[in-house]
């Protein structure tokens, strides 16, 4: 029977699994990039598919409508992508640097995430009752 006798492990090596990450301007910067770029696709995508509140908007729908919605759908998809990204970095190894963005994304989608009803709110009460009457003539409360 052979005994191997035990490797001690470095310093960098123990600290980078007992310790959080340290905070990094760099990460948020990369994480609110994907935001931003989630946030131009979607929007382009409202703006230049679905322009009927763009242009055609019935008179009591307010501006804020359509970023709301890319706020709220922007929010939505980072958290979803949050979670994504520990199953896709075992089966891909394509999106292996995206492991380290992991949890600044999720703290951006979050602020997202707790912005849309603030901004939701606000347009419920801007238009002195709920923006969903102005969108279907048959909804009625």
């Amino acid at each position: 029977m052979v005994i191997h006798p035990a490797v001690s492990k470095t310093e960098t090596e123990v600290a980078k699994k007992g310790r959080h990450k340290p905070f990094s301007f760099h990460d948020y910067a990369v994480s609110i990039l994907i935001a931003l770029v989630v946030a131009a696709v979607y929007g382009g995508y409202l703006f230049f598919f679905r322009r009927n509140y763009m242009f055609n908007a019935p008179p009591g729908v307010d501006s804020l409508y359509i970023p709301n919605k890319v706020i709220a759908g922007v929010g939505m998809l980072l958290l979803a992508f949050t979670f994504l990204i520990g199953p896709i970095y075992r089966y891909f190894d394509v999106f292996d640097y995206l492991l380290e963005y992991r949890k600044e994304i999720g703290i951006v989608g979050g602020f997202f995430a707790v912005i849309h009803p603030v901004v939701s709110n606000r347009i419920r009460r801007g238009t002195g009752r709920d923006h969903r009457c102005h969108l279907s003539p048959h909804y009625h409360f």
